[in-house]
């Protein structure tokens, strides 16, 4: 009888930490990647603005947030990293501009965040 109630209770254990547990870490797990897409959003951001602020425009559209990745003629920071590109997800961020503004989109499961200077 005594090891049947260690079986039960560990049985009983194991369940509840697939499915006490495993959600709340999956909860956890979201969230910080969450808070991942949001912090390189915003420094994918910032680092456009300082471009902006030493080049005069934004990069356009078909010159993409790559520009950002390599010092060149009017850029000489480069600070930004291949992975700040990219979401939580692996997903490299939408970058839509003419120069002038910009849109910065990370898709996910179930929604989008955007960030963008329109006015």
């Amino acid at each position: 009888m005594v090891v049947s109630l260690k079986k039960t209770g560990l049985v009983l254990l194991v369940l509840f930490l697939l499915f006490g547990v495993l959600p709340i870490v999956e909860e956890i797990e979201l969230r910080l990647r969450y808070e991942d897409i949001k912090k390189n959003l915003w420094l994918t951001r910032i680092v456009l603005g300082e471009y902006f602020d030493q080049c005069g425009n934004y990069p356009t559209t078909e010159e993409g947030l790559r520009l950002l990745l390599k010092p060149n003629s009017c850029y000489k920071n480069a600070i930004l990293k291949e992975d700040a590109l990219k979401n939580g997800h692996g997903i490299e961020f939408v970058y839509i501009s003419d120069g002038k503004q910009f849109r910065l989109i990370s898709l996910k499961k179930g929604g989008y965040l955007e960030f963008n200077n329109i006015k």
